[in-house]
């Protein structure tokens, strides 16, 4: 804790509870119960409180696998093109130290007139996200709109959103399959829950699409909305080998007025692969044929037409 306040961070008058639990060497306490280690049962603990240049931020006592996952994603690039949130800084190897950013559900409670252009905006910079996860060969395994927040520039009011918690992603290099059954329930993809073995970056596709389709809800009928649809439905197939990548959506299904022609959709961000580690191959998927033309190839997709006839 001295560490932080040599820093320059300051903390509200609640904060005497937090400040008992560091240094988190000492975590064996004794309660009702026996001996207990807070260093585990305390992983998700967070606290508001104030960096040195008076910005607020947010404290995250959590393990050293987070730690190791999020400064491998952030290397040497710049995280607005990443989309993961900012590590500000981490005290005593286990403390992280995140701006304090405005969750994605708060983000729409409080701006009910966000327009379709707006969220059409949010949604590709979720996408972009993704897409940096995937071609880092880093499986999230809880996206979530609970683990999206927003920062919009008071000034120019442009949006950034970033994804957090990083504390159950795997490397998927070292674990192309696993079978614990971590996420959320209506937010993993099916195969989680079967306990089974599965791929954990097809698997976040599933997740993807279902938050994407969360996006598409808040829009009006649009060719816009219609074609975050279609991106929804198809990374939501229930076989996930046929879940393509997100850099194959834009190719399979163009996204009218957000998606640029220098879009990062398009070319996946460099990735940030582990130290020691070559950058992961690119993964083909079932089903695509880059030799076809574009709505050939989207026609010949399983269960295509199904999923376009479903339009609302």
């Amino acid at each position: 804790m001295e560490e932080l306040e040599r820093a320059g961070c300051t903390f509200p008058p609640e904060v005497d509870g937090f400040k008992s639990l560091l240094p988190v060497r000492s975590s064996f306490r004794e309660n009702e119960k026996g001996k207990v280690d807070l260093s585990l049962k305390l992983s998700t603990k967070m606290l508001c409180a104030t960096w040195a240049d008076g910005k607020p931020v947010i404290l995250k006592l959590t393990d050293q696998h987070e730690v190791e996952v999020l400064r491998c994603l952030h290397g040497s690039q710049y995280t607005k093109k990443t989309r993961i949130i900012p590590l500000v800084d981490v005290v005593d190897g286990r403390l992280i130290v995140l701006p304090e950013l405005s969750p994605l559900s708060q983000f729409f409670s409080f701006d009910a007139s966000t327009s379709d252009d707006a969220v059409g905006v949010l949604a590709v910079q979720f996408m972009e996200g993704v897409a940096y996860l995937q071609h880092s060969s880093v499986a999230h395994l809880d996206l979530k709109p609970g683990n999206i927040v927003v920062h919009r520039n008071r000034k120019s009011k442009e949006l950034d959103l970033y994804i957090i918690d990083f504390d159950i992603a795997v490397f998927a290099d070292v674990e192309p399959t696993i079978s614990r059954s971590d996420g959320t329930p209506g937010w993993c993809a099916p195969e989680v829950s079967m306990g089974k073995s599965y791929n954990p970056l097809l698997a976040d596709r599933w997740s993807c699409g279902r938050v994407l389709a969360l996006f598409t809800e808040r829009m009006k009928q649009s060719p816009l909305r219609e074609t975050m649809h279609v991106w929804s439905q198809l990374l939501m197939n229930p076989d996930p080998s046929l879940r393509p990548s997100i850099s194959d959506l834009r190719d399979l299904c163009p996204c009218p007025q957000v998606m640029k022609p220098n879009s990062s959709i398009r070319l996946i961000p460099g990735g940030a692969p582990r130290p020691g580690r070559g950058k992961p191959k690119s993964r083909s998927v079932k089903g695509l044929n880059a030799k076809e033309p574009r709505a050939q190839r989207l026609r010949n997709l399983p269960g295509h037409r199904r999923q376009m006839g479903n339009l609302n």
